[in-house]
């Protein structure tokens, strides 16, 4: 058999915090919690058209009984295009990276929808807002759902692959007039959508979450929760994605990193630029 890969240490000490339950109905949890603290996994990535991925280890007695051949660990998720000039692009998300905006589109979700449930309750305090700021939130807590919502469904989708041992061959083709600003429910996937129908949309809703998380939250309404004597929504917390103190050690390199690729210079662009850049990332 291959050499391995050993599982990323986690700081045992620590537990997960205020983790979704089954009655919230999100798909990618397992996805996420198995990125968290991978298991054992080859040393040598396969390389398909649109994932990275690795064996993931086995005994010899797990290999003579499986059937379909070792088990695939998805890795790394790319979409490649060539733009109207004939110009290549290679644009790509780690799972690593996915799963990361994955918990923070959750704990963005919960924010506003914890902010916008008391606003609308019926409180006293409710009219300091204006209706200007009201309408402001209800465009951010829709805006991270529909986020949110397209990570959850395409980790949904990307597990019923990887489960199956088998990669896309390619992204299926999303809505020519989508707008990463102002996406349409309509546009994206939802609990009725198969593998199938996966496409490439979600490599850059994720790479734009983890934009706007280095960005931070939207200062109006932290200091907005403070002033109507708001309570704070739960954060979800993960071992092995999520900082729980200054104390922590730092997790070595996932399997992604240890991974040389040519053109890791756009991936580092789209998620660190500006909305325009991110807008031009995505292939037409």
């Amino acid at each position: 058999m291959s050499e391995h890969i050993q599982r990323n240490h986690v700081n045992q000490e620590h537990k997960h915090e205020h983790l979704p339950g089954p009655s919230e109905g999100y798909q990618g949890l397992d996805f996420v919690l198995e990125t968290a603290s991978p298991p054992l996994l080859s040393e040598t990535p396969f390389i398909e058209r649109t994932i990275i991925y690795y064996h993931r280890y086995q005994t010899w007695t797990e290999f003579f009984r499986t059937l379909t051949g070792p088990a695939i660990y998805f890795d790394t998720f790319r979409n490649t295009w060539y733009d109207q000039e004939g110009i290549f692009h290679k644009d790509t998300v780690t799972r690593r990276q996915l799963a990361s905006a994955w918990l923070a589109g959750l704990n963005r979700c919960r924010f506003h929808e914890n902010l916008l449930e008391y606003v609308e309750s019926g409180s006293q305090d409710r009219q300091l807002l204006s209706s200007e700021m009201k309408e402001k939130l209800r465009s951010a807590e829709r805006l991270w759902r529909i986020y949110f919502t397209e990570i959850d469904q395409a980790i949904r989708l990307l597990s019923e692959y990887e489960s199956a041992n088998t990669t896309p061959a390619r992204w299926h083709p999303y809505h020519p007039n989508f707008n990463i600003e102002d996406p349409q429910e309509s546009q994206m996937l939802n609990g009725r959508s198969k593998k199938e129908h996966l496409t490439a949309l979600f490599i850059y809703i994720a790479l734009r979450v983890l934009y706007l998380e280095e960005e931070g939250y939207d200062q109006n309404f932290s200091e907005m929760i403070d002033k109507l004597d708001c309570a704070r929504h739960r954060v979800c917390k993960i071992k092995g994605l999520s900082t729980f103190d200054s104390d922590d050690e730092s997790d070595p390199p996932a399997p992604s990193d240890r991974i040389e690729r040519p053109d890791t210079d756009h991936t580092q662009t789209t998620s660190q630029s500006e909305l325009s850049a991110i807008r031009k990332r995505i292939p037409r």
